[in-house]
């Protein structure tokens, strides 16, 4: 298993670690993100759950 960041490898974009911040260490729930982020709530469920993806490629690979 190789570390997160490795190699230079950022573990995800900022705008990915901001809605993973947002929602999971700040609270805030999707709809709110998305009015921060000027989208719908569910845009902001799916780029969270793309987030996690990214997360877990580059920490399991």
């Amino acid at each position: 298993m190789r570390p997160v960041g490795a190699g230079g490898a950022s573990p995800a974009s900022p705008a990915q670690r901001e809605i993973l911040d947002l929602h999971r260490f700040q609270g805030f729930d999707y709809a709110e993100i998305g009015q921060m982020l000027g989208c719908s709530e569910g845009a902001a469920r799916v780029k969270a759950h793309r987030a996690l993806e990214a997360l877990r490629t580059l920490y399991f690979r």
